[in-house]
């Protein structure tokens, strides 16, 4: 997708509705970023000043659970990685409902060539990064020659 900010009007309304309508207010309140493996930290949807954050301690790659489309919160996020030099990569997962064989797929490619180190969030960092961090955990064991 390529939404782009165009005036401070549209920003103002992008971040309203990620704040209000996207549970921001709650987000804003607790961060749950942790280390999960060597490299690969997980999260709740990261604010642009958490972004600007990760970048500074040397996180240069996002992956998205939450589904590459039109959306405020994709269009804040990729305007605050493009704003900070962060790479932003999408492998959605479903919030509702299991995850399909072809998302798996996808989720694994993205592991073998996403840049470590990484944060990958979903939007409160709870059932998806759960499922997430356990094909993160078997798959880069793989990659790095200790897992079967």
């Amino acid at each position: 997708m390529s939404a782009r900010i165009n005036s401070i009007w549209q920003r103002l309304r992008y971040e309203a509705h990620v704040f209000f309508i996207d549970h921001g207010m709650f987000r804003a309140l607790y961060w749950n970023k942790a280390q999960i493996a060597l490299g690969v930290y997980r999260s709740n949807y990261p604010t642009p000043a958490r972004i600007r954050r990760l970048q500074r301690q040397g996180i240069n790659n996002i992956l998205s659970l939450r589904g590459d489309f039109d959306a405020p919160f994709n269009t804040i996020e990729r305007d605050a990685c493009e704003r900070y030099g962060v790479t932003l990569d999408f492998a959605p997962l479903g919030a509702r409902e299991a995850p399909t064989a072809d998302r798996i797929f996808i989720l694994l490619d993205t592991f073998k060539t996403i840049n470590a180190p990484f944060l990958m969030h979903c939007k409160s960092g709870a059932d998806r990064q759960s499922c997430q961090r356990d094909l993160s955990d078997r798959d880069r064991m793989k990659i790095c020659g200790r897992g079967t």
